[in-house]
């Protein structure tokens, strides 16, 4: 045919384009992008299957002590990208037999009397990004990001950047890194349209110096579900590269310790807000923003 075929294997989206277009804005400034050209869409396929070269694993300042079992005689077939129901949640009520075909668009401003929760966000402050639609404003000497009334530090919001429609499917990514497990932690997480690669809001939080990295990555899920829930999202897919914290999530893993037990529990309690979810495990290299969001919040907690 003639055509060309673009393998992006290390950018903001990773995937095979036919257009140069498509591929320019998803690694032009994206730290250690890898993408190349390809005649067939078998070479492009080959390449992209091959993973990140050791030249961008080098650029990862993921945390060296990650506690998390990836031990491949645990491992279990992931469960299928997309679930029509949400495991957590009990049994719905019958719907109305003639639902409105139109999408509606969620209204982002939410009553303070829901909970307290909206108490704890504020705006990251930089580059001229809109500042949450619940944010009470805050700073701390020294740029040391504050701690709320119940002595944990608030998460740092940056949008949301577009409206959020009840019926459309978004995709939350979240990573934590602890430098030490335990020691200077921080999380972070991704909310995106998943039809359209659309970044909807991004969040870090720093989390003190002594947390682990398997607390660092319950806490950035359990951000990223509040955060998702605040903006009125029914249908979500989560993602993140712990195997331990998914397998958990999903019941398929073991929870030996007392406080990962309660992080979970949380987790669980949080997903029944929603109307469709799923979670799933991904390769780290797949999860970049949220990565690099979970690392910033331990790098710009004091500047």
């Amino acid at each position: 045919m003639g055509g060309k075929y673009y393998a992006v294997r290390v950018g903001r989206r990773p995937g095979i384009y036919e257009d140069w277009g498509q591929v320019k804005p998803l690694v032009e400034g994206y730290p250690g992008a890898q993408h190349k050209s390809f005649k067939s869409r078998d070479e492009a396929m080959r390449y992209l299957s091959n993973g990140p070269s050791a030249a961008a694993g080098s650029k990862r300042r993921r945390d060296d002590y990650d506690d998390d079992s990836d031990d491949d005689r645990y491992h279990r077939p992931p469960p299928p990208a997309y679930r029509q129901s949400n495991p957590y949640r009990p049994p719905a009520p019958q719907p109305h037999p003639y639902p409105s075909r139109q999408p509606v668009i969620m209204s982002l401003t939410v009553p303070s009397s829901r909970d307290n929760y909206d108490g704890g966000y504020r705006s990251s402050g930089g580059g001229g990004s809109s500042s949450f639609p619940f944010h009470r404003s805050s700073s701390a000497p020294g740029g040391l990001e504050r701690r709320g009334s119940s002595g944990v530090y608030d998460p740092v919001v940056e949008g949301p950047l577009q409206p959020v429609r009840s019926n459309t499917l978004y995709q939350l990514e979240f990573d934590g890194a602890s430098r030490g497990n335990p020691g200077k932690a921080g999380c972070g997480a991704v909310l995106r349209r998943l039809d359209t690669g659309d970044v909807v809001c991004r969040l870090r939080k720093y989390m003190g110096s002594n947390s682990t990295n398997n607390e660092a990555e319950y806490t950035a899920l359990l951000e990223g579900l509040k955060m998702a829930r605040r903006l009125g999202v029914t249908r979500l897919q989560a993602q993140g590269d712990s195997k331990l914290v998914v397998q958990q999530v999903q019941g398929r893993w073991a929870i030996n310790k007392d406080h990962l037990r309660a992080l979970c529990d949380q987790v669980k309690q949080e997903t029944r807000h929603f109307q469709d979810f799923n979670i799933r495990h991904v390769l780290r290299h797949l999860n970049g923003d949220a990565d690099k969001l979970s690392n910033d919040a331990i790098d710009l907690a004091y500047r």
